[in-house]
């Protein structure tokens, strides 16, 4: 029962999780890229 209302939660909002799931990527991305220009490391 639980199990199922996660599905149709996840299901009903798969847009916003894929956006969030974007951002996240790309904030990852940038920090990791500055980090590299100010300290010549990741």
């Amino acid at each position: 029962m639980v199990m199922a209302r996660i599905q149709h939660f996840i299901h009903s909002n798969q847009r916003i999780f894929k956006k969030t799931l974007s951002y996240y990527l790309m904030h990852i991305t940038v920090a990791m890229l500055v980090t590299y220009v100010v300290t010549g490391n990741v």
